[in-house]
């Protein structure tokens, strides 16, 4: 139980789910899911205002934000040596830190600038301005090349762009005149699920192919040879990341709603595979988390509730969310709910 006195400001689950990094007046603590397993550990200890922790997905690094040095700085914690470093040293408020696949790179925003930092060099580089308002990273691309984000343009009009690091090139992957956010990318790269209000100002889940179709996915002889390869790249061993590729002419046409109805959808993440998406809503029963099918169909109530602050592990086996007075657990496939103690943060 999670008195609410002493309710977590905020938190980021390690990838297997066996420990949380738990955000805690001002402090950061690792604290272990199960309270038969594990010691909780406490990060930071200092008078100044740790937040916004993220976990590496090698499990070693966390990343958090403090002003310990009298500005807002990102700075690194190692897992398994105990040391901390500084990485940057901006004025300027910062907003989360969003993790590279391999670990070594992570991309943060500040002052309406998109930077990344490589954790081998300690290089700081600048790789983007938004004057009219910033970026909002959601995520890597599979391959580490490009970065996922939403940002407004100067009529304030907001959409989702895929952005090439290496060549800093972005490319609109919604372009709409309506509002568009939270992009996410399927495991392989090749669907982008969002958030829009471009059917009849409710916040609804879409999906856009972010590459042309060269066949119809509809068609059984394609479904049977997709499944096919999708059991023989299952069972081989060290899978390379999937290639991400954008192919923006025609993009507008392509995307597809997949929830419909007056109330909206809320936050969301997608299965392992990529072929369901789990999203908070409302129907005739009240509150719950849904589940659809990334075409749209099969929509489930999952469980019933309020999910908020909803974030998955990385292997998708367990879902972590706040409630009033407590923090949760829920563990996918069991469909069960367990409660992390924040007791241990005191």
């Amino acid at each position: 139980m999670l008195p609410s006195k002493n309710k977590a400001d905020g938190f980021d689950p390690t990838p297997d789910g066996d420990a949380v990094a738990v955000e805690f007046h001002g402090e950061i603590f690792l604290v272990p899911t199960d309270p038969e397993i594990g010691e909780k550990r406490q990060v930071t200890s200092s008078p100044w205002r740790d937040q916004r922790p993220a976990i590496s997905p090698d499990n070693r690094y966390l990343v958090y934000v403090s002003d310990e040095s009298r500005e807002q700085e990102f700075w690194l914690f190692d897992r398994q040596d105990g040391s901390r470093r500084k990485l940057t040293t901006h004025a300027s408020f910062k907003d989360t830190a969003v993790w590279a696949p391999d670990s070594r790179r992570v991309a943060v925003t500040a002052a309406n600038r998109l930077f990344t930092i490589d954790l081998d060099t300690n290089a700081v580089s600048e790789v983007a301005y938004n004057q009219a308002g910033g970026y909002q990273v959601s995520q890597f691309s599979p391959d580490g090349k490009w970065l996922i984000y939403a940002r407004s343009d100067d009529q304030q009009n907001r959409d989702i762009y895929a952005f090439e690091i290496a060549a800093k090139r972005e490319h609109n992957l919604t372009e709409s005149p309506f509002t568009e956010m939270r992009g996410v990318l399927t495991p392989d790269g090749k669907k982008l699920v969002f958030v829009s209000d471009r059917a009849d100002g409710v916040n609804h889940l879409f999906a856009v192919s972010v590459e042309k179709l060269a066949e119809d996915p509809d068609d059984p002889l394609v479904k049977e040879r997709l499944k096919r390869a999708q059991a023989e790249k299952k069972d081989a061993k060290d899978q390379p990341a999937p290639v991400f590729r954008v192919d923006p002419e025609g993009i507008r046409r392509r995307a597809v709603q997949l929830t419909r109805g007056t109330e909206p959808a809320g936050s969301f993440f997608l299965s392992a595979d990529g072929k369901l998406v789990y999203f908070t809503s409302a129907d005739e029963r009240g509150r719950g988390l849904f589940s659809i099918t990334i075409d749209g169909k099969d929509r489930k109530r999952v469980s019933d509730g309020v999910f908020a602050s909803l974030t998955p592990t990385r292997d998708r086996k367990k879902v972590f969310y706040a409630r009033t007075a407590r923090c949760t657990r829920w563990n996918s496939p069991a469909r069960r709910r367990s409660h992390v103690s924040s007791s241990r943060c005191r």
